[in-house]
């Protein structure tokens, strides 16, 4: 899903992106969720997180795309916080 997104954005189908990152932002975050110290996982829940804040800002909803933002950002930090042990 992530991957389609990304696809539907490149070609300018934003709508439909967002759509397909939606998708996907769920998906990643209920394993994440089920697995809080899955390293990789949590670096997909950063990507998926910001291709689809880019999809939101690409259809002119800022409000959605930074909340998206702060998702990706929230997900680094804790992959910084569990790599470093802090």
């Amino acid at each position: 899903l992530n991957n389609l997104g990304l696809l539907l954005s490149k070609s300018g189908n934003y709508f439909s992106a967002s759509d397909s990152l939606e998708r996907s932002t769920l998906l990643i975050t209920s394993i994440t969720e089920s697995d809080p110290s899955d390293l990789d996982a949590m670096r997909h829940a950063a990507a998926v997180w910001n291709n689809y804040a880019v999809a939101k800002a690409n259809l002119h909803e800022p409000a959605e795309a930074s909340q998206a933002f702060e998702k990706a950002i929230r997900y680094q930090t804790r992959i910084v916080q569990q790599s470093t042990g802090d």
